[in-house]
């Protein structure tokens, strides 16, 4: 039989939606309050490296390499990565080199948020692709 209400303990919410930070729903993560629009500094962290990431898998060479290398970039308010500088070596210096020659020429990226710091470190990674 139908049951009508929220006797049973569920109601309608508000409207205000999830995650929506300045809304009237439930916030949900870490930054809750503190964006006004756009997406929030730990999912364009995640999206910037993640972009890079493929790029670098793309590479002929460097997809059959295994390292790990560190790097902070910046990257203007156009979406470009303006700057790579080396902070950890993958252990060789030519393959960094081809790193942040990669890194560098990256564009097409969202613009970053206002509230998003440069410089930015990220790791990327090699794996050996069959």
């Amino acid at each position: 039989e139908a049951q009508a209400g929220a006797t049973g303990g569920l109601a309608a919410g508000s409207g205000g939606g999830i995650g929506s930070p300045g809304g009237t729903g439930t916030c949900v993560g870490t930054n809750c309050g503190t964006m006004s629009g756009g997406i929030s500094d730990g999912f364009y962290a995640a999206n910037i490296k993640n972009a890079i990431q493929q790029r670098i898998q793309r590479d002929s060479k460097l997809s059959r390499m295994v390292f790990a290398a560190d790097f902070a970039i910046w990257v203007s308010p156009s979406g470009a990565v303006t700057r790579a500088q080396l902070v950890s070596s993958s252990g060789d210096a030519k393959r960094d080199d081809m790193l942040k020659g990669i890194i560098e020429a990256v564009t097409g990226l969202d613009a970053p948020p206002a509230s998003f710091k440069f410089p930015r470190r990220i790791t990327v990674k090699g794996k050996r692709s069959l």
